[in-house]
């Protein structure tokens, strides 16, 4: 959950305009910036993006696959 709320994350500052960084370091100071944001995130706004991401994909929660839970 933790990686792809930073993910959501890092793809909004990557979107935003008046986001200015080398294009070399692009991905990496949008990472660390999103990083900060999740660390000061308290659990309500977690919760929300978390809703918002699986909502995009469909609903569906892919997280036991992922951690191998197939049974």
């Amino acid at each position: 959950m933790r990686e792809r709320i930073i993910n959501y994350l890092t793809l909004q500052v990557m979107a935003d305009p008046d986001f200015d960084a080398p294009m070399i370091q692009r991905v990496r100071c949008a990472w660390v910036i999103a990083e900060k944001r999740y660390r000061a995130m308290g659990a309500d706004e977690l919760d929300f993006i978390w809703q918002k991401i699986r909502k995009s994909e469909g609903g569906c929660d892919q997280t036991d696959l992922e951690q191998g839970n197939w049974d």
